[in-house]
């Protein structure tokens, strides 16, 4: 179970703000008629930045906080390396109008508000990334807290800012996921694959089959098992894994762009 706590203040926000920028550009496209016979998609890229910044200042007002990151996704991948099919359910179909343009706006403005803030990507690694290494480097000045809506974020241990409505209201809560839990979450996230990622997981398992799995023996080893079971080997099991790993500090060089590819022996468990 998680449990709600106060973070120490001040305290930085780090924020997974791909969605919310994608979120952003889709809000702002429209339609135009130029003729009976002339339609354009167009997109009004000042809806699209009032949108974002409207979001991301919601944010930090429902957190507190007087510090803020938002963490972008960098040029190429390396999970593709790792398996070519990667994100391939996505082959094809296109971006956002605008897109590439609003990014490169929302990695230099500044917010309107009291709060400090920067952007930032890594080349190589996915905004995920970013948040995960952020979030799990040691000794920082200021304590760190998670925001995403993305799920796969919490395989990552520390302290998570949870919006969620309540008489119509937003409304937020803190939560700490801890090392344990954090684990479990990714070995979850290995055996049920994310379709929208295009990593299918273990053949046969959903969020029920690998919570009963994991009830009975929360370790790398049970989840090797399922994948044999299942006809499939460990090195299988392995590709999955990395796939779903977020990277923590200590996976990317910051300086080269390499990353430290995910094994049992560097859980910790």
């Amino acid at each position: 179970m998680t449990n709600q706590v106060i973070p120490n203040k001040p305290f930085e926000l780090v924020i997974d703000a791909d969605s919310f920028l994608y979120a952003a550009a889709i809000d702002a496209e429209e339609e135009l008629e130029w003729s009976e016979d002339n339609w354009t998609l167009n997109c009004d890229h000042k809806k699209a930045k009032d949108h974002f910044l409207n979001k991301i200042v919601d944010l930090i007002h429902l957190s507190g906080c007087s510090l803020y990151t938002l963490c972008f996704t960098g040029p190429k991948n390396f999970r593709y390396d790792l398996f070519p099919d990667y994100k391939s359910n996505r082959v094809g179909k296109r971006k956002p109008v605008g897109f590439l343009a609003l990014k490169e706006w929302a990695l230099t403005t500044e917010l309107p508000n009291d709060a400090k803030g920067r952007a930032m990507l890594w080349p190589g690694i996915e905004a995920d990334d970013v948040v995960g290494i952020l979030a799990t480097e040691k000794n920082t000045k200021h304590q760190r807290v998670i925001h995403s809506i993305d799920k796969d974020l919490k395989n990552i241990p520390g302290i998570h800012l949870e919006i969620y409505e309540e008489n119509d209201l937003l409304c937020s809560r803190f939560v700490l996921i801890s090392e344990q839990e954090g684990y479990r979450n990714f070995l979850e996230q290995v055996l049920i694959g994310d379709t929208s990622d295009g990593y299918k997981g273990c053949p046969g398992y959903g969020p029920v089959k690998a919570k009963k799995l994991l009830d009975k023996n929360t370790s790398w080893r049970s989840v090797v098992g399922a994948f044999t079971t299942a006809g499939m080997s460990e090195d299988d099991a392995l590709t999955q894994a990395r796939l779903a790993h977020i990277l923590h500090c200590s996976d990317y060089n910051k300086e080269t762009g390499e990353v430290k590819l995910w094994s049992d022996t560097t859980s910790g468990f």
